[in-house]
């Protein structure tokens, strides 16, 4: 749990992360070409716990158009459940012409349908729904709110992309500085004004950001 003073308040957030969970966007499925008509398959899911394997059946035929899936989850005594999603996919034209496909979020809260029209749904407690639904957050999201909150946390990642780009390539060719010697110019400096920050923070004990003139790099 993050916990951060913003605008004189305390904000919580346990807010899980998008990207922890299996997810399914209607966008590869237009580009393996599974939204026509019907089809059975099998799609492999791949993350930091493992693989994971699920029966995706697409009927885009009559007026019942919608994506079934057939799959399994760990339960906390180590036995598997069992799970079918009936998903329905819905289009909406393109200003081009054409048309785009949406997955509709069946999920139920407190009796209450949701059917938000998005193009990724994610796999949490056995269902798959919409981000707000399962109360998910971006990344980049706390992230931004870290570093505004906490600079030297940004200090330290920048370093570490530095570090990352200088193992890999060389910085200069023919003995002229590269496209990644510049990239590195550009993160010191915004290193230094984040380091500025934190040291305006810790001058004034609070999580303030100073006035545009101590920023100057000039």
């Amino acid at each position: 749990m993050i916990s951060a003073k913003i605008m004189g308040r305390w904000h919580y957030s346990n807010r899980k992360e998008t990207y922890r969970f299996t997810k399914i966007d209607i966008r590869w499925f237009k580009k393996e070409g599974l939204l026509k008509g019907f089809c059975d398959e099998i799609i492999t899911f791949t993350n930091s716990y493992g693989e994971k394997r699920i029966r995706a059946v697409v009927s885009l035929q009559g007026n019942a158009q919608c994506l079934q899936l057939f799959y399994g989850t760990t339960n906390l005594n180590g036995g598997v459940n069992d799970y079918c999603s009936k998903i329905p996919i819905t289009t909406t034209p393109c200003h081009l012409g054409g048309k785009r496909h949406w997955f509709e979020c069946s999920l139920s809260a407190h009796g209450i349908y949701c059917g938000r029209r998005v193009a990724i749904l994610y796999l949490k407690d056995g269902y798959f729904a919409c981000r707000r639904c399962h109360d998910l957050t971006y990344r980049s999201q706390k992230e931004n709110r870290r570093y505004k909150t906490f600079p030297l946390f940004h200090v330290i990642d920048i370093s570490e992309k530095i570090d990352k780009i200088e193992a890999k390539k060389h910085l200069f060719y023919a003995g002229k500085p590269t496209r990644r010697l510049r990239q590195i110019e550009k993160l010191n400096k915004k290193m230094c004004v984040s380091y500025r920050k934190y040291e305006y923070s810790q001058d004034k004990g609070e999580n303030l950001s100073p006035p545009k003139s101590l920023l100057s790099l000039g």
